[in-house]
């Protein structure tokens, strides 16, 4: 589930803000969560990490021609590597 604010899409959802806990699509056997300023990285028990929002700077791990990844997608580069952490740190200045 996410609410909140979804500028960037965040949250991976169609609107802009939810004010009541929605259902992410494909957020599904997550075991942990990450979230930046404007995005999140979301890893499953599988051993997958799947992120939305803002890609600017890379943070969604997808092609750098893609600025905003609207629904979780899955990390290029990492579909062949079992993940067993995630940690996210933002900065705001």
């Amino acid at each position: 589930y996410g609410l909140g604010s979804n500028s960037d899409f965040r949250l991976g959802l169609k609107h802009s803000t939810y004010k009541s806990p929605t259902i992410i699509p494909k957020a599904v056997d997550m075991s942990q969560l990450g979230a930046g300023v404007s995005y999140c990285i979301f890893l499953n028990k599988h051993g997958k990490v799947l992120c939305c929002g803002d890609n600017a700077y890379g943070s969604c791990a997808q092609d750098s021609s893609q600025v905003q990844v609207q629904v979780l997608t899955e990390a290029q580069g990492l579909k062949s590597v079992p993940i067993e952490s995630i940690f996210s740190d933002a900065v705001a200045f």
